[in-house]
């Protein structure tokens, strides 16, 4: 996998399945991490200056990076990647604990949600198929 649409699409697919972690206890758990992922996200481009002069129109949006962030993650975790600790919280993003509890807590359910998908390819997925760095020349003219 290794086109942006492929990306993304896959992306999509898979955050959708994790639907079933909305609603549990009056709480939308899937919605709660896309806007942990989201919030990093926007200060990630907010942070680079002229993000968008930098990237071509090719970069996925700000929602599509989120989720494949989301889905990352808890595909990370489901794949037995060591959970994040007290004192990680000052050095890795909120989302990392978010995704490490749904999988501790709902490892199931999430199970369940992603039969039919590879969760070793939604590990896999890269940020950098996603977003598309303007190389120095085009830069230069735009």
């Amino acid at each position: 996998m290794n086109t942006n649409n492929e990306t993304i699409k896959l992306a999509r697919k898979a955050y959708d399945a994790l639907e079933p972690l909305n609603n549990i206890d009056w709480t939308s758990h899937r919605e709660k991490l896309f806007a942990m992922c989201k919030a990093e996200e926007k200060d990630h481009r907010g942070f680079l200056p002229e993000f968008n002069a930098h990237h071509t129109q090719n970069t996925a949006s700000v929602s599509d990076a989120a989720k494949l962030f989301a889905v990352k993650r808890v595909a990370e975790y489901m794949l037995g990647a060591k959970m994040p600790i007290g004192k990680d919280f000052l050095h890795i993003q909120k989302s990392c604990f978010y995704a490490a509890g749904l999988v501790d807590e709902f490892r199931d359910r999430i199970t369940k949600a992603w039969e039919k998908l590879n969760v070793e390819e939604l590990n896999k997925l890269d940020y950098c198929n996603i977003v598309k760095v303007r190389r120095n020349e085009e830069s230069i003219a735009a």
